[in-house]
């Protein structure tokens, strides 16, 4: 088997130096095969660096729920009544392990990495892409810079949830139906809102919706949200699935957009991002079956959700993430070629990585020193243990806020 250069300096750098560990395992990445390694390393240098995660906002109440089940008591009892079975079962093992909380943010947020990692992977080998030196670079750094991982690896359920339902669609494209049948299960199994992205795939395999009709119908499913979604959440009494989310999502706190400037001016660039990668696909003229008819189901279906800002906010994170694996092939290779292409590459890196990805977790930055799993040995972020973590508590208000937070609920 033949190793990449790059590769054994990779595995050195991320020991020393994660920042530049990070760097040589992008380089490492081999034009074809399935770059494990490569991806582990990735995955390493995310995990290490969200070790230090404090329970800010979403933690906080997850942190909650790792209490509430005592080691060794009965598995069955704490487990009934919840539809994300994977993230309770995962507290279960956890506890019973006695291993800390905090290794349980870090975990879920390397399995992101990795699987968001290997959904572009599928698609690259689908259109026959063989990237290399800065291209190659450049598609893997537009993929993470669009993923907020600091903000999905404090709710954990819900970025691991759409990585997987990412992973499942890409992977059933790339023909390994088997292995995408399973994921899809497991992402039902992390969050219940992901039946919605399921059976939007599903339906995709009897319905082509092509890209003509997909503006058409989303409007039409905007226009109509309103009054559908709410008469479907009424029949579905599963485990009481629709009624918490009816009392949740449409009637709820969560509902509603917050009438805060700065919120909907963080929503407004998010939706313009995830509207260029929208264009992008549409004017694209290359066909992938599978994944293309799925885009344009599962597109108009989440427009349905715009009777809730939360639900359609989420919804609209699944898509434009399988928008970003779709349109990165096909127009990473004109990069240089089309000076439009490299000025929005940089603009969206930009935007996405420094604005929404750091300034928006801006909280979590500071309070948790989170930067310095840029450049500190992760040798040295592992001395760290449960006492550490606790201390947090200390500087958090009921609601999951630090103390010393003066943004507050302005921010």
């Amino acid at each position: 088997m033949k190793i990449n250069k790059y590769l054994p300096i990779a595995i050195c750098a991320t020991a020393l130096i994660p920042i530049a560990g990070l760097l040589f395992s992008l380089l490492s990445i081999c034009k074809n095969g399935k770059n494990r390694i490569s991806f582990l390393l990735i995955s390493f240098f995310y995990f290490f660096f969200l070790i230090r995660l404090p329970p800010y906002g979403d933690s906080y109440r997850r942190y909650g729920d790792f209490l509430s089940y005592a080691p060794h008591s009965e598995v069955s009892s704490f487990l009934s009544g919840h539809p994300d079975i994977f993230y309770y079962l995962g507290i279960v093992v956890f506890r019973n392990l006695d291993i800390a909380y905090y290794i349980m943010p870090a975990t879920y947020g390397a399995l992101m990495i990795y699987l968001l990692l290997a959904s572009l992977r599928n698609m690259l080998f689908i259109f026959d892409c063989e990237l290399s030196g800065f291209k190659k670079i450049s598609a893997y750094v537009l993929l993470l810079s669009a993923f907020d991982i600091v903000g999905y690896s404090l709710g954990l359920r819900f970025g691991l949830s759409i990585t997987l339902a990412v992973y499942a669609i890409s992977t059933y494209s790339r023909g390994d139906k088997l292995k995408a049948i399973l994921a899809m299960i497991l992402t039902l199994l992390v969050h219940f809102s992901m039946a919605l992205i399921v059976i939007g795939f599903i339906a995709s395999r009897f319905v082509n919706l092509n890209k003509k009709k997909l503006v058409l119908f989303s409007i039409i499913s905007y226009v109509l949200s309103s009054t559908i979604l709410p008469f479907i959440l009424t029949k579905i009494s599963l485990g009481g699935i629709g009624a918490y989310a009816i009392s949740g999502y449409v009637d709820g706190v969560w509902a509603n957009a917050s009438d805060n400037l700065n919120t909907k001016g963080v929503f407004f660039i998010r939706n313009m991002l995830q509207l260029s990668l929208l264009v992008l696909f549409l004017r694209d003229k290359n066909s992938v079956d599978i994944i293309d008819r799925a885009i344009c189901l599962i597109i108009p279906l989440s427009f349905l959700t715009a009777v809730s800002f939360t639900a359609f906010q989420r919804y609209l994170v699944v898509c434009s993430l399988l928008l970003m694996v779709r349109i990165i092939p096909p127009y990473i290779g004109l990069l240089f070629r089309k000076i439009y292409l490299m000025i929005g590459f940089c603009f969206y890196v930009f935007v996405s990585a420094i604005v929404l990805n750091i300034y928006v977790q801006r909280m979590p930055f500071i309070w948790g020193d989170l930067w310095r799993g840029y450049y500190q040995s992760p040798l040295t972020l592992i001395n760290y243990d449960d006492k550490k973590f606790t201390k947090y508590l200390n500087e958090v208000t009921l609601d999951g806020d630090w103390v010393k937070n003066r943004q507050g609920e302005k921010g």
